[in-house]
């Protein structure tokens, strides 16, 4: 009887979701949520998700019961892509696995009062960066939601900074390191100071970087802190983050974030179907020469030296904006718009990218996302020999997961 009522109340779920845009946060602003518990495990986001992250994640296709298990999760993507600059190997050109993720959340203890202790961790099985690499990995304890502290979580987990999506390459995330393969090891407080209040602070001791990258410090300690503000009312959220680092030999790392995002469901009563993402970024010390963050392989901004010495002590600003237009359950279509100035006293010199692709759901397990970007940087002294990431490109990513 108790499962039945389960599966009533999951199929009724999946009907309320109706056609839905395909990142995290346009979620939460359609449903007037503002924790990434919601959905996933981990209280960061991403990551395993539970049943009704991937509930939602199916668009209301048929699920089999297999892959709406919550104690694992299989995630795979292949990628395509090609551009300008694809005679240049580093650039990774052609096809390859993205990721192969595998994923446990194996539930330890669950008390009568709601409390529960789970251990998560999930690896990366794929060769696109050229290296197998451990990724969301912790102990979590919860509580209760609408509690002061929901969640307290211990091991490695993303930067909880910012506006949290799969678009791990816009400029607003290369800016101070908060992509997609950037993890952190230290402890994290999760939960809501009032009902339209929550927050993530995230106490560090080290950084575990892409295999790739040069960019990769060692032990350092920071912390970084990320609050979201929505009432279910209101027709989206907005949400503010900073986070402040010191590391041995160089100058006090910092960033400050302000985004939102904007349900198109619920603005114009679901006569169009979609959500529009935005988000300001300025950060402090972060274009440090030594700490080889611009020409790291996660990055790859500039690497003209003159350029580099220019702006290793100024300020950066970053802008970013998405629009996430579904057409029909089977098919959306995206619009991005992101601009990095590393001298944000200077925006004539900065980068622009715009790029349009669309997205076709298969099936409640598979999705296809089709993309071609166009980038520019106005600095006269840069091109497309010394700044990679002003290169056109485009992408093709088949997307499956169970």
């Amino acid at each position: 009887m108790k499962q039945r009522a389960t599966q009533v109340v999951l199929v009724l779920w999946a009907i309320l979701l109706s056609v839905s845009v395909w990142a995290r946060p346009e979620y939460a602003a359609k449903h007037g949520l503002i924790s990434c518990a919601a959905c996933h495990v981990s209280p960061t986001g991403g990551g395993i998700r539970n049943q009704y992250g991937k509930l939602y994640g199916s668009r209301t296709f048929k699920s089999s019961p297999f892959s709406m298990h919550e104690n694992f999760q299989g995630d795979l993507r292949a990628i395509y892509m090609g551009g300008e600059n694809m005679e240049d190997t580093s650039t990774r050109s052609g096809f390859n696995w993205m990721s192969v993720i595998g994923s446990v959340n194996v539930p330890v203890q669950k008390y009568e009062s709601g409390t529960e202790f789970n251990v998560v961790a999930s690896y990366n099985f794929g060769n696109f960066t050229q290296e197998e690499n451990l990724r969301d990995t912790y102990l979590l304890w919860s509580r209760k939601a609408g509690s002061a502290i929901e969640h307290v979580l211990v091991g490695q987990f993303p930067l909880p900074f910012g506006l949290l999506t799969d678009e791990h390459r816009t400029y607003v995330r290369m800016q101070n390191n908060t992509t997609w393969n950037h993890y952190y090891f230290g402890v994290l407080l999760s939960g809501s100071v009032a009902e339209t209040i929550h927050y993530d602070w995230a106490f560090l001791d080290s950084e575990k970087d892409a295999p790739t990258s040069s960019f990769n410090l060692g032990l350092h300690s920071g912390t970084s802190l990320n609050v979201r503000w929505g009432q279910p009312s209101l027709p989206g959220y907005v949400g503010a983050s900073s986070s402040y680092f010191t590391v041995p030999g160089y100058k006090e790392l910092k960033a400050y974030s302000a985004y939102g995002v904007l349900s198109l469901d619920r603005l114009t009563d679901s006569l169009f179907r979609g959500a529009l993402l935005f988000e300001h970024v300025v950060t402090e010390n972060w274009n440090q020469d030594k700490l080889g963050f611009l020409t790291n392989a996660s990055t790859r901004l500039v690497t003209d030296t003159a350029f580099k010495t220019a702006v290793q002590d100024k300020q950066s600003a970053g802008w970013y904006a998405q629009l996430n237009w579904d057409l029909t359950q089977k098919w959306a279509m995206i619009f991005k718009y992101d601009f990095l100035a590393l001298d944000k006293e200077n925006t004539g010199d900065g980068f622009h990218r715009r790029g349009l692709g669309f997205k076709h759901y298969a099936n409640s397990n598979l999705n296809i996302l089709a993309r071609a970007e166009w980038a520019e940087v106005g600095a006269p002294s840069l091109d497309k020999s010394n700044a990679p990431a002003a290169h056109p490109s485009y992408w093709l990513v088949m997307h499956a997961w169970f």
